[in-house]
């Protein structure tokens, strides 16, 4: 038996080799009227796979090196030569070496340069001198020699190189399998892609009785009990056969009309199920349902476990009535499932009341279809991919699920999960140290819910506190709050809180949780510390009143204890059981928003001026407002910026005679610092009365005078830096 990369023919010219493991002892087997050299590891396999093999002795890989063999397929022959990078334990332990593949090349060129290797392993010098690639596939844009040119390609030396290596053989696969034609000198296989000579190989091969089908797992894999797993071939095995008559068609119909999410995994669903052919469905060992076909086989679980939702809203009912497993025959869950068959026959023939039947399929096509799915990527292209198959299958259009959502790996301290590391965390520990609440928020704002979730510690730490500084504010909220009339001065809070509520039901809509806990919590959090510096406590109590039924509801998903502890203290029944909060639209106000946040940058920017200028104790900060010009200038710059970033068409739409010079000097930099450019222009008497109004907060802030003046009015030099949105600043 002997493994190959592509497959070959060619001419009796030149020669290619077969490759043993120089370090490995193989065994000599009798399958039927045959004799085969395997490693000891195929044995087993083979066993498994395909027959009951006889070990008839063994022989080591020194005594099977210099030896002549036949190859497949072609008339010539093929030396034997040691191979380092085989590994006996794989497939046949022994590898027909393709010397377009760059480190089966590499390991000729180590042995042709070097005469101790030949000598060691008893090889004949003319031979080994002689060997070289049949070039047999053509790959558009490389040279004849594949090997060669992919070695060179990623830098290659010499076989040491075994991580270089790796990656250049992986894109040399890449390359052969999606755009390998064989050449002409590969006889019927000439001028076939490489994946259609795959395919004809194969059956040749074995039509021929020069090879039999022989499976590995795609990658190492072993069993909970230790045991390394391997494939088995057993006889009479039953399949699902996904590509049965219209199932398909049927099971896209479905995906089609699901809705996924992300929606990048809409391309994985469909590929898997193109792919998706005849998968066994049973198996002969271990606990589950008999295969009703034939009692000898057990049902596997993958293709077991595909509607077992559909049970679910049926089970308390099943319980409630005493329904015996026996009395669930098939035309019970048609009539339940499919509402097919005649009630009074169906009570007959189960004897189950007709009342709890009608009761049990009214239950069912109340609560079906599954109207979301979440759950892991692993399961993609199995149990997810079954679950629509099953459910376009068996059930009509309205029963099918609606949507799937994915989430992504839990990992901690940026390293994989495992008992091994000691880095497992139990729910049980977590609930003790943290609580459910604290993890709950932590989960759902830590990342998106398709990205990684990175478990640390001082994280949920810092989780923690910020809910419980939540919970108090809340609280303190709901005992101080008091009717009244909102004063001018929270407009800004009152804007953000409703855009909140808004934004919040989107985001929920959209399962992007992160945003939504965010603002829930640590943005409205925020912007309620700012306000409050802003009023006096009358003023904070009608603030509190305003928003903290609308706020405690909209807690309730990403921390629902904290939630349901604060609505017992303001209404009757549970915050889970009461309306969504509406948004009140006419409250949205862009311009006091932008107010608000113009006045927070403005105390930043006194606060840096106060820095760089060394002075510790203000006297007199004096606030100088853009000119009056330039708020009209602004205006036309924004309207052309949203269509062309070309300064001088810029220029000329912009420009008046008078302030042609600063307009020319302003406008390139406006262009490279867009962010200078306001998201809203006021009017200078509407930016006036803003600065006026925030006059009493920022003296207290800054405690001292604060003045406000034109830069039309003014001799300071730096009123000419004075832009819409940003005054300029005089510090004293």
């Amino acid at each position: 038996g002997a493994d190959g990369d592509y497959g070959a023919a060619g001419s009796d010219a030149i020669r290619r080799a077969g490759g043993v493991d120089p370090e490995a002892t193989y065994k000599i087997i009798k399958v039927k009227n045959e004799k085969w050299v395997v490693g000891e590891a195929a044995v087993a396999k083979i066993k498994n796979q395909y027959d009951n093999p006889e070990v008839i002795g063994e022989i080591t890989s020194v005594e099977l090196m210099g030896q002549i063999v036949q190859g497949p397929l072609v008339d010539y022959e093929i030396p034997i030569i040691p191979a380092w990078f085989i590994d006996a334990n794989v497939g046949s332990g022994i590898v027909y070496s393709a010397l377009e593949d760059p480190v089966d090349l590499l390991e000729l060129y180590k042995i042709q340069s070097d005469p101790e290797i030949v000598k060691k392993y008893n090889l004949d010098p003319e031979v080994v001198a002689k060997l070289k690639p049949i070039f047999i596939i053509k790959v558009p844009g490389m040279g004849e020699n594949l090997g060669d040119d992919i070695a060179k390609e990623f830098g290659i030396k010499s076989s040491k190189d075994v991580e270089k290596l790796e990656r250049a053989k992986g894109e040399l696969n890449k390359r052969v399998f999606r755009k390998g034609v064989m050449r002409s000198n590969c006889g019927k296989y000439g001028r076939m892609t490489v994946q259609e000579a795959q395919v004809h190989l194969k059956k040749d091969l074995i039509e021929s009785e020069e090879a039999i089908m022989f499976y590995e797992t795609s990658r190492e894999a072993y069993c909970r009990c230790g045991e390394k797993v391997v494939i088995s071939l057993l006889k009479d095995q039953w399949f699902l056969d996904f590509n049965a008559k219209g199932w398909k068609e049927k099971a896209k119909e479905c995906l089609d009309e699901m809705e996924l999410f992300p929606k990048v995994v809409r391309k994985q669903f469909e590929d898997t199920f193109e792919w998706l052919d005849k998968r066994p469905c049973a198996r002969k060992k271990g606990i589950g349902t008999k295969l009703p076909f034939d009692k000898e086989w057990i049902i596997e679980s993958l293709s077991d476990s595909t509607i077992y939702m559909s049970f679910y809203v049926i089970k308390g009912l099943i319980n409630h009535y005493k329904i015996k497993p026996g009395q669930l025959t098939l035309k019970f869950f048609d009539y339940v499932y499919l509402n097919e068959g005649d009630v009074g026959e169906v009570a007959k023939e189960t004897g189950i009341e007709t009342k709890a039947l009608e009761e049990l399929r009214e239950n069912f096509d109340y609560w079906y279809p599954v109207d979301h799915r979440h759950t892991f990527i692993a399961h993609l292209s199995n149990h997810l991919s079954f679950f629509i198959f099953a459910h376009a299958g068996i059930f009509p259009k309205k029963y099918w699920p609606k949507k799937i959502s994915i989430h992504g790996f839990v990992i901690s301290e940026g390293h994989k999960m495992s008992k091994s590391k000691g880095n497992v965390i139990s729910l049980l520990d977590v609930n003790n140290k943290y609580s459910a609440e604290v993890f709950r928020y932590y989960m759902t704002t830590a990342t998106t819910i398709d990205g990684t979730f990175n478990w640390k510690p001082e994280d949920a730490e810092s989780v923690k506190k910020i809910l419980t500084k939540l919970y108090e504010t809340l609280d303190y909220m709901v005992a101080n709050r008091k009717e009244g009339i909102l004063n001018d001065k929270s407009k800004a809070f009152v804007s953000k809180f409703e855009r909140t509520v808004k934004d919040g039901a989107t985001h929920l809509d959209k399962m992007q949780f992160r945003d939504y806990g965010m603002k829930v919590a640590y943005g409205l959090l925020s912007d309620l510390k700012k306000v409050e510096k802003v009023l006096d406590d009358e003023e904070k109590k009608v603030l509190y009143n305003y928003v903290i039924e609308k706020w405690v509801k909209m807690l309730a998903p990403v921390a629902p204890h904290f939630a349901e502890e604060l609505w017992s203290k303001i209404g009757d029944s549970f915050v889970s059981l009461e309306s969504w909060p509406t948004c009140d639209e006419s409250k949205i106000d862009q311009k006091a928003e932008f107010s608000e946040e113009v006045i927070s940058n403005l105390v930043s920017d006194i606060n840096q001026v106060k820095k760089l200028a060394k002075i510790e104790k203000l006297i007199a900060v004096k606030l100088i407002v853009s000119a009056n010009w330039k708020y009209n200038f602004i205006r036309k710059f924004k309207e052309q910026l949203e269509e062309t970033r070309n300064i001088g068409r810029i220029i000329k739409e912009v420009m008046d005679k008078e302030h042609g010079k600063e307009i020319s000097k302003l406008v390139p930099v406006l262009v490279q610092h867009p962010q200078k450019v306001p998201k809203i222009v006021l009017k200078q008497n509407e930016e006036i009365q803003m600065l006026d109004n925030a006059k009493q907060f920022l003296e207290k802030e800054f405690g001292c005078t604060v003045s406000i003046e034109k830069a039309e009015d003014s001799s300071e030099k730096k009123a000419s830096n004075a832009l819409p949105g940003k005054v300029a600043i005089v510090i004293a």
